[in-house]
């Protein structure tokens, strides 16, 4: 999480120097929509947490919304319709600044962590990760020649019930080790990019 609002506020920062926004009002806006964006395909894990009541399904949580090939266009379509003009944003800011942050939320949603995000859906339902595979050691999670995780839509209950961590927001968000620590320097660098551009 902290991740993401870092990467959110790096990148409305650097959406603001694209479009060459002033440091007023236009930028703060960035910087809220950035986080905004950064974690809005996330609320699929409180739809699923009030659906499941905490009976460990928690991956279950990217079904909804962690769909890049619908989820970006049609972000991009609905903000690009409902553009923010009495702010005076150009009219592909807040879009493309959606995309940045939903494209840095999925691959890293893919990146060591769960089952890995549905990347070619609705051409696919196999969930895709890459390079490693956070906390699991077992042979028959190890990753392909290319670093390619590929689950099987149908095998990710049977993985999950003999493989998952029912504790997982303890054990990744609530101690320390190489994964919470890269987060915590993203999010570190990005308050103090904020600092010295405010």
């Amino acid at each position: 999480m902290l991740l993401d609002i870092g990467v959110g506020i790096i990148m409305a920062l650097l959406m603001s120097k694209i479009f060459a926004l002033s440091l007023a009002m236009p930028v703060g806006i960035m910087v809220i929509a950035g986080i905004v964006f950064s974690l809005l395909m996330d609320t699929d894990a409180l739809i699923n947490l009030f659906i499941h009541r905490g009976t460990g399904a928690s991956y279950k949580h990217r079904d909804l919304f962690h769909l890049p090939l619908l989820y970006i266009p049609i972000g991009m379509l609905v903000l690009y319709f409902l553009q923010l003009y009495q702010y005076q944003l150009p009219a592909l800011a807040l879009p493309t600044l959606f995309a940045l942050c939903s494209l840095a939320h999925f691959i890293h949603d893919s990146i060591g962590l769960g089952w890995g995000v549905k990347w070619l859906y609705p051409f696919s339902n196999n969930q895709y990760s890459f390079f490693y595979q956070y906390n699991t050691h077992k042979a028959e999670l190890r990753p392909s020649k290319w670093g390619i995780y590929i689950w099987k839509s149908a095998d990710i209950d049977r993985l999950e019930e003999k493989y998952g961590d029912t504790e997982w927001f303890r054990h990744i968000y609530m101690s320390w080790h190489p994964y919470s620590l890269v987060e915590a320097a993203v999010f570190l660098f990005a308050l103090v990019l904020l600092y010295f551009n405010c």
